[in-house]
């Protein structure tokens, strides 16, 4: 049987640290940040107004002001961060025993 796709075998994470052993301490840019979530630049951005998003690093900067005259610098994420905040998402399940449930109350 000859599939569309073309299947790559992950490499093993004991591997993959050994070729990048600062893996999951990269600092990633909002737009990678969110490539990686599966989100938008902008999502981030509200759920740092919000806090309720991943944990961040603001770089400083000696040039970017805000209105407040704060110090604006680039924001940055760690793959570590992430990851944590991903697991610590409540997870929610639409299975259809749960929405019937949710019709009969």
């Amino acid at each position: 049987m000859n599939t569309p796709y073309s299947y790559k075998l992950l490499p093993s994470l004991d591997k993959l640290l050994a070729l990048h052993p600062d893996f999951f301490e990269q600092a990633l840019t909002s737009t990678q940040a969110a490539t990686f979530l599966d989100s938008t630049p902008a999502a981030l951005a509200q759920m740092r107004v919000r806090n309720t998003g991943p944990r961040y690093h603001r770089l400083p900067t000696s040039t970017k002001r805000d209105s407040r005259q704060r110090p604006r610098g680039p924001i940055r994420y760690t793959r570590r961060h992430l990851i944590e905040w991903l697991n610590n998402q409540q997870q929610y399940s639409n299975t259809e025993e749960e929405a019937l449930d949710l019709e009969g109350k």
